[in-house]
């Protein structure tokens, strides 16, 4: 019994530790904008790495192979996919046009089965609740619809109405759990004494910090462990 439990307990950091690591190779899109072929790989990588982990009853070597060889074949095939438009195309097929020029293309709906209630949803999710209201829209190869709204519908923008725009930078995190990202200060010529120097000015010490951002705007925001809130 005692044996059985630490091979269980041994198979299943085996296979936790085999996704992990498969994961990071195959990419950040597997989970972010899953392909077919994606899900194909992630799916069977699951199934496979469940029971090595549980099912004493298979052979380690043998499941253990059958995961490098599932994730051998998903790494090419995702490396062929992203170097051939033709082999892309036949793994992962091609967007399809729900609605082109403000009109609805109900035979693409019923080829791809989307019934018009669940795009409707779709729609109002992107907080459109009249169909009407869109010029053009495309269910990707991911399952997602993107969407263009017609534009009298558009929101009229800075450029629109000939606003001048500051330049905005991208957001600068100083501070992370309260610890002191020193590769941030690094990259963009900032040292730990300035900063220590403008939490003081408010009146805090580093240690007091939770969390600091150099905005968008150049403004350093800080959040202290106590925020002296009620509730």
């Amino acid at each position: 019994m005692v044996q059985e439990l630490v091979q269980t307990i041994l198979r299943t950091i085996w296979s936790f530790g085999f996704l992990l690591i498969m994961n990071h190779i195959l990419g950040k899109h597997s989970m972010a904008q899953m392909t077919n072929h994606d899900f194909i790989t992630m799916v069977m990588l699951g199934a496979i790495a469940a029971n090595l982990a549980f099912n004493s009853s298979l052979n380690f070597w043998l499941m253990t192979t059958s995961l490098l060889l599932i994730a051998v074949l998903g790494f090419f095939t995702a490396r062929l996919s992203r170097k051939s438009r033709a082999i892309r195309k036949w793994l992962d097929g091609t967007p399809t046009l729900l609605i082109q020029d403000g009109k609805l293309l109900e035979h693409n709906l019923k080829k791809e089965n989307f019934s018009i209630d669940m795009f409707k949803q779709t729609l109002r999710e992107k907080e459109i609740f009249d169909w009407q209201e869109v010029e053009t829209a495309i269910l990707e190869t991911d399952g997602t619809v993107t969407v263009l709204k017609k534009p009298e519908y558009l929101p009229v923008t800075r450029k629109d109405l000939n606003i001048p725009v500051a330049k905005r930078h991208r957001p600068i995190e100083l501070i992370i759990d309260g610890e002191v990202n020193k590769e941030n200060l690094l990259e963009n010529d900032l040292s730990e004494e300035w900063l220590k120097q403008e939490i003081l000015r408010r009146g805090y010490g580093i240690q007091d910090v939770f969390y600091a951002v150099l905005d968008s705007k150049g403004r350093l925001v800080i959040d202290t462990y106590r925020d002296h809130l009620h509730s």
